[in-house]
């Protein structure tokens, strides 16, 4: 390994580090009925060897859930609940209590958030940008965005945008080599990624068939010519996807009576996704407005500085040219269109814009862009206020994400407050020590796997950790060497 790799592969892990630790920091189990849905799936499959949820349904709080024949199911796609499951049996294997149970459990969404961000940052670097910008990039994925309360439960959205971003790292993999047969093995491992993406959020068919789509385009578009060529070339994505898509037909199957069902045709109280017609039949000026600006989801609205990155996108799509540009930026805007036709409310989001979690590192990667534009190169003047607009909304991203979680996430600080307001009327000591661990549950586990991750990048890379402790990530050679 080259020490330009083996720099990459520090920043990447003190990048995964920093995500992981915050995620556990966060971690309080299970907090909504959505994340009770994917648990309920994950003890009915352990514990009873069936998708039927009959003995779990209370997870659910009665929202999340499907009936078919007399019996109950999970109405989220079985992907996640799949992944989590040797989390849930080892947690059991150790005789953790139930709540430590569901803490446990709910790591799943926080190792592959922090992955996703890893990988974001070299996507980055496969796309171009210096180490710097890359990082910035990656950190406003951890930091600015809904991501970073996504991964503190066991919801889909940051295992779904892991497998995505992923997804785009092997086709720019593929991109890059100047004839299709010799990223056949990289071939089948897209379409592996991409098929069981589907299988943990079923809009992935959408963004994932456009990456599959910009990887193969050689033998869709030109040689080889024939047909039988053609299918030869394509033949290792299409066993990938097949592959990849298995365990959730398979689930469907057993469940729903067909390997073409979901739980959302038996979905309670939700008559409106039972058909893809209905539910994407919302009004696409509403949703797309709702998703951007709006307090119930607002996705600029809570991290401002995205706009960066989408001022910024059309110059770098030219830079990139058509095809990289597909694979890595295309699947967020097809995302963002398609949602913005969603019929629930906001496009779909009632705490932030959470369909869109699956592409939001293609919303992310153009702000490192924006960056390293500002910062000039090449001789190019660096531009003052540019660079001041950046971390202006750089940090009130982050504020505004961690102010968010704590005050407007799934559990209620109001006894808290109730409980700070009647102590200051009688001049009672505050609570301070019992808000905090209500908000951050566990700090030590936070704080050793942050010490854990420092050691492993300072053993990729020595300096790892001195630069990262005076300034992560602008001094990480901010020239760009």
């Amino acid at each position: 390994m080259t020490d330009h790799s083996r720099r990459d592969l520090s920043v990447a892990l003190l990048l995964a580090t920093i995500s992981l630790s915050t995620s556990v920091l966060l971690d309080a189990g299970l907090v909504g009925s959505n994340d009770g849905a994917h648990f309920a799936l994950v003890r009915a499959l352990a514990d009873d060897h069936s998708p039927v949820i009959d003995r779990f349904v209370s997870y659910t709080r009665h929202v999340d859930l499907s009936e078919r024949g007399g019996h109950f199911y999970s109405d989220r796609p079985p992907g996640t609940a799949l992944l989590a499951l040797p989390l849930y049996a080892a947690a059991k294997a150790m005789g953790a209590s139930p709540e430590d149970q569901e803490a446990i459990t709910a790591l799943l969404a926080a190792a592959l958030g922090a992955l996703a961000v890893a990988l974001t940052y070299l996507v980055g670097r496969r796309l171009g940008l210096a180490r710097t910008p890359a990082a910035l990039g990656a950190l406003a994925l951890a930091l600015c965005t809904p991501l970073r309360t996504y991964s503190s439960a066991l919801w889909s959205h940051a295992p779904s945008a892991f497998f995505e971003i992923c997804a785009v790292w092997l086709a720019l993999g593929i991109i890059a080599r100047p004839a299709l047969p010799p990223a056949r093995r990289l071939l089948f491992l897209l379409g592996l990624t991409a098929g069981f993406a589907v299988g943990v959020d079923y809009s992935a068919a959408v963004s994932g068939g456009v990456i599959c789509l910009a990887a193969a385009w050689p033998a869709l578009a030109g040689k080889p010519a024939r047909p039988a060529e053609r299918a030869h070339a394509l033949a290792p994505l299409a066993a990938g996807l097949l592959a990849g898509a298995a365990p959730a037909l398979a689930y469907s199957w057993v469940a729903f009576g067909s390997p073409f069902a979901t739980p959302y045709q038996y979905h309670l109280g939700f008559e409106v996704t039972r058909k893809l017609g209905d539910m994407y039949g919302g009004d696409f000026l509403d949703g797309f407005t709702g998703l951007l600006f709006r307090p119930r989801a607002g996705l600029l609205l809570y991290s401002p500085v995205l706009a960066l990155g989408l001022w910024a996108l059309p110059g770098w799509w030219r830079a990139l040219g058509t095809r990289r540009a597909a694979a890595a930026l295309l699947p967020g805007i097809a995302m963002l269109l398609l949602t913005s036709r969603h019929a629930t409310w906001d496009g779909g989001a009632a705490h932030d814009a959470r369909y869109l979690l699956l592409v939001i590192p293609a919303f992310c990667l153009p702000v490192g862009f924006f960056y390293a534009w500002a910062r000039g190169g090449q001789g190019a003047p660096s531009r003052g206020g540019a660079l001041a607009l950046f971390w202006g909304l750089f940090y009130l991203s982050a504020l505004v994400q961690a102010v968010k979680h704590a005050a407007g996430w799934m559990r209620s600080a109001t006894p808290f407050v109730l409980q700070i307001l009647d102590a200051a009327s009688r001049s009672a000591p505050v609570p301070v020590r019992e808000l905090l661990a209500w908000l951050f549950p566990h700090p030590l586990a936070a704080a050793c796997v942050l010490a854990l991750g420092l050691a492993g990048a300072a053993l990729v890379w020595p300096r790892a950790a001195v630069e990262a402790a005076v300034a992560m990530p602008a001094a990480l050679n901010p020239a760009g060497e």
